[in-house]
């Protein structure tokens, strides 16, 4: 397609294996975390993917991403308030 993997943002709830998987790739796209809650209680029940991979998991597999200078992880934290 043409793009360069500095302008491709891969998004994930955080399924640890595939984490893992894209670490060892040569080229890859730029990583983004979807979190929604700061503690596996509640993000277990926003995103049940967390009850397989809890946040001590997921962000031991973030630690080990390898990221270049200027490379970072984005954190994904969707806030919802009550509609008033």
């Amino acid at each position: 397609m043409g793009l360069a993997p500095k302008h491709v943002t891969l998004s994930t709830s955080g399924i640890v294996p595939g984490i893992e998987k894209l670490a060892k790739e040569a080229v890859r796209p730029k990583l983004a975390i979807s979190l929604n809650a700061s503690n596996d209680e509640q993000r277990d029940v926003l995103m049940p993917i967390n009850k397989k991979y809890p946040l001590k998991e997921l962000l031991a597999a973030c630690k080990k991403f390898p990221t270049g200078s200027r490379e970072y992880i984005t954190f994904e934290y969707c806030v919802a308030g009550r509609g008033e």
